[in-house]
């Protein structure tokens, strides 16, 4: 098919293209989803960030390229928790492939849908994953 280019005149004006609204669209979502993928400085122009309150000892803190601050601490102060204090029938060891910073750590027993099957765990994981089977 081939398209005639339309000018502009007083009988058909020119229409706004749609696409730079698409595009802040698609960053404002993004950022709704994982403030951390934001990739614009424009899409955090427009956004006013509400007065945050942490609870102690994390502290509002801007990071990533998030256009707000998150409650956060660093790991020293609040470590990541592995799940070590659980005691359940639910639980399992650790992969054999798990790295040695998971010694100690729970997994759940892991129940795979149809057509996966337990499998190594994700980059940096302790626990078992559903895989395609």
């Amino acid at each position: 098919l081939k398209r005639r280019a339309r000018c502009a005149t007083q009988e058909t004006p020119a229409r706004e293209s749609p696409e730079p609204m698409r595009v802040v669209a698609a960053v404002l979502a993004l950022a709704a989803a994982d403030p951390t993928s934001v990739v614009s400085p424009y899409a955090c122009s427009k956004i006013e960030c509400p007065v945050l309150t942490c609870p102690a000892p994390l502290e509002p803190t801007k990071r990533g390229k998030g256009c707000c601050p998150v409650c956060w601490a660093p790991d020293h102060i609040v470590s990541l928790d592995r799940h070590k204090a659980i005691k359940s029938p639910y639980t399992t060891k650790t992969h054999d492939n798990a790295p040695a910073s998971c010694e100690g750590a729970k997994c759940f027993q892991l129940v795979c849908p149809r057509g996966e099957k337990p499998g190594p765990p994700p980059p940096g994981g302790c626990c078992a994953s559903c895989v395609v089977a």
